[in-house]
């Protein structure tokens, strides 16, 4: 579905929307990532520091809070909540938090870019479907 855009269009989407998200809540005394340190973020898959059944979940987590985020809902509560999980947690350092926020936004933005393209239907029906995938994700915890 993504194959619309040119790759290097994709990618600058993506840097775009990882940033915007990043400058909306970055954690206390972080400073937002610069456009070449978010590239370079999205260089190395999430799975190379976080492991395969964490980047799947954060991804599961991001593509949910897209087509949440494309209907004009409330998505952030799944992405506090995931951060919180990989800070309070996981006490991660905030350099692995900055790449955590920046592929999450990634995906987000992906999928509310699909999402608008395809004209999803924003109804009570995918709500409750999207709330409930992102609270059972969100319960399962990070994998460690």
């Amino acid at each position: 579905m993504l194959a619309r855009r040119a790759p290097s269009t994709t990618l600058a989407c993506m840097i775009r929307l990882a940033l915007l998200l990043i400058l909306l809540a970055p954690a206390a005394g972080a400073q937002p990532a610069t456009r070449s340190e978010a590239e370079a973020i999205l260089r190395q898959p999430l799975a190379a520091t976080h492991g395969r059944a964490e980047a799947e979940r954060v991804m599961g987590i991001a593509v949910g809070n897209g087509i949440m985020r494309h209907c004009r809902w409330r998505w952030q509560p799944n992405f506090d909540a995931l951060m919180a999980q990989h800070r309070e947690a996981l006490g991660q350092p905030e350099a692995q938090m900055q790449r955590l926020a920046i592929w999450h936004g990634a995906w987000q933005g992906q999928a509310q870019q699909v999402a608008k393209g395809d004209n999803v239907p924003c109804d009570d029906a995918l709500r409750a479907t999207l709330r409930a995938q992102a609270r059972a994700l969100l319960e399962r915890g990070p994998a460690r």
